[in-house]
């Protein structure tokens, strides 16, 4: 469904919010890069990606490695082109958002990985709409404005089995399981 034609069209902007990006996977590598194309053709072509957090645990350094490696490999360096969505405010990023030059908008229930491209039944729409990309951009603006420049280390995970064989407290984050 997401094509490397609409990423290799833009001509102003590429935004991008997702739950991650599998950088290194042949599928999500081919529409990294078309935006590399895109901005060999236009060095002035704005490219911000909103991606969220990895998850605490033993994948947590997988996936942050994942998301350091958009640098060298694609031009896409934590802080300048790609931000992490703030805990502060939301615990995922379910968004899978794609803005084009500020006309067209992507809305769909595609992850950047290779089985949801070849693998999944995926659904969603492009819209080409300026009004509706104004506001998906609002929306995104203020994820990437509020977004982490930097991917640190997580805090000691409590809630596991190490946690439970200490006995006392098992601290919960409450965005985990609120029903919103």
């Amino acid at each position: 469904m997401l094509s490397r034609g609409l990423l290799a069209s833009a001509t102003k902007s590429i935004v991008i919010e997702q739950q991650y990006i599998r950088g290194t996977q042949p599928e999500v590598v081919k529409l990294l890069e078309a935006i590399r194309g895109a901005r060999s053709r236009n060095r002035k072509l704005e490219i911000r990606i909103v991606l969220a957090r990895p998850f605490p645990g033993s994948r947590f350094e997988k996936e942050a490695a994942a998301i350091r490696e958009l640098g060298p490999h694609f031009g896409l360096g934590l802080g300048t082109h790609v931000r992490i969505l703030n805990p502060r405010y939301f615990v995922h990023c379910d968004n899978k958002l794609i803005i084009v030059d500020t006309e067209k908008v992507l809305r769909s229930s595609q992850n950047w990985s290779d089985s949801a491209l070849v693998k999944n039944r995926e659904a969603g729409l492009l819209i080409t709409y300026p009004a509706l990309a104004r506001y998906f951009s609002d929306v995104f603006e203020f994820d990437w404005s509020s977004g982490l420049r930097i991917l640190a280390a997580p805090k000691p995970q409590l809630f596991g089995p190490k946690a439970f064989a200490a006995g006392g407290m098992v601290r919960l984050n409450w965005g985990d399981y609120a029903d919103v």
